[in-house]
């Protein structure tokens, strides 16, 4: 069975239906496809598919850190642009959803973004903003779906209505298990929108991750590999600390470290810490390094690299709130950070980051390990919740992993 993407559905068995139409595309350029023999950007394939369908593609929109990814993370804004003689529009700076006048002259937006699988990241709420202007008016969006590469689990807590923000607008745990389609059917659902909405489905996907015969194109600068895919969802609590989150090193969330700490005496404490409460998965391994900008540039930091061994049974929300534990009480320069963070300027970064003042306050108090035991409970529950919910808007068999199929 060969595995496709949205993109290459599209282009395969969709295009007659583009004929004589004006399109947009929300993307950037790690939505790649197969077209020609060659891998190219989705934009690319569009473009010269036009010239032979008969539709225009009349311009292009792009998430955080731009259609190149040349912006670091965090409120570095770009102006937009042009690429191949197309207007490219900027979704993170001055606007974050399109304004009307741009979507106006268009009969249809479609939308290729590579997401990872975490409520953070900022790309799903680009597509939810989008949506929203869709609907506005009565514009056709389709999502041309992509693979969720760290697959089906899902963990964390849901995030509360009261801290919706730019890494998070629907009320759904950290680790959601759902492809980007998926997700734009929930956000249709939960939101009562009225857009003509439409997913082109990947072909053969196995929802248990990234398939193996395709390379991984690194969707923003700090996600450079699958390994960092899967520990994103814990390690990008760490930007909420001045507890440098291996930015500035290429093993970016996989790596925390802060200066003064011993990473023996951390790395025991943690091993010690996650063995009583049953976390599994993974091995942490001691590290210095000196990363070469954001947090700590130019220092020597001590820490823990976390090296995943099961991916099935690895909760990195768990494993890494835990760190934050043991960080607060090794090092006493521990902090939280301030607002802003990500177009947030009053909430603290860590509550909209976990979706309440829980963890914070959980942290702050040097709670027991016992209570962290409650907390895991507490989470366990509410994934349930969630997975009840999910179940309606699944649109990919499980049946391909006893059929064998391949994944990474």
């Amino acid at each position: 069975m060969v595995f496709k993407f949205g993109a290459e559905v599209l282009l395969e068995e969709n295009l007659e239906e583009l004929r004589g139409k004006r399109v947009g595309l929300l993307t950037n350029w790690s939505a790649y496809l197969n077209w020609s023999g060659k891998i190219v950007p989705t934009f690319q394939a569009l473009l010269e598919a036009s010239r032979e369908y008969g539709f225009q593609l009349v311009r292009i929109f792009s998430p955080q850190h731009g259609l190149w990814m040349l912006r670091q993370a965090n409120m570095l804004e770009w102006d937009g642009g042009e690429e191949l003689s197309l207007k490219v529009f900027s979704l993170y700076g001055k606007y974050r959803k399109p304004p009307l006048e741009t979507l106006e002259d268009l009969d249809i937006m479609l939308v290729d973004l590579q997401d990872v699988g975490a409520r953070y990241y900022t790309y799903v709420w680009t597509l939810k903003l989008t949506m929203e202007a869709c609907d506005e008016l009565g514009l056709p969006l389709w999502v041309l779906d992509r693979p969720n590469p760290i697959g089906r689990g899902v963990e964390g807590p849901i995030l509360r209505r009261e801290f919706f923000s730019f890494v998070g607008m629907e009320e759904i745990p950290v680790r959601h298990g759902m492809t980007i389609g998926e997700l734009a059917l929930l956000i249709r659902t939960s939101n009562e929108l009225k857009l003509p909405l439409r997913v082109i489905k990947m072909s053969n996907w196995d929802p248990r991750g990234w398939p193996e015969d395709r390379p991984w194109i690194l969707p923003s600068p700090n996600m450079p590999t699958l390994d960092t895919a899967l520990v994103y969802p814990g390690g990008c609590l760490f930007e909420a600390t001045n507890v440098s989150e291996g930015r500035g090193t290429t093993r970016p969330f996989e790596i925390v470290g802060a200066p003064e700490v011993d990473p023996f005496k951390l790395r025991d404490l943690l091993t010690s810490w996650s063995e009583k409460l049953g976390l599994a998965g993974f091995q942490l391994y001691p590290v210095r390094f000196v990363p070469t900008f954001d947090k700590g540039r130019g220092q020597e930091l001590g820490g823990v690299m976390v090296i995943v061994t099961d991916k099935s049974s690895f909760q990195p929300v768990r494993l890494y709130s835990l760190m934050m534990r043991g960080f607060k009480l090794i090092w006493k320069d521990f902090r939280w950070l301030m607002p802003p963070y990500e177009y947030e300027y009053s909430k603290m970064p860590i509550d909209i980051l976990w979706g309440s003042p829980q963890l914070r306050e959980l942290i702050d108090k040097n709670a027991r390990l016992e209570s962290w035991r409650e907390l895991f409970l507490k989470l366990s529950e509410e994934e349930r919740g969630f997975l009840n919910l999910r179940k309606n808007f699944l649109l990919y068999s499980e049946a391909l992993e006893k059929e064998g199929a391949s994944c990474v």
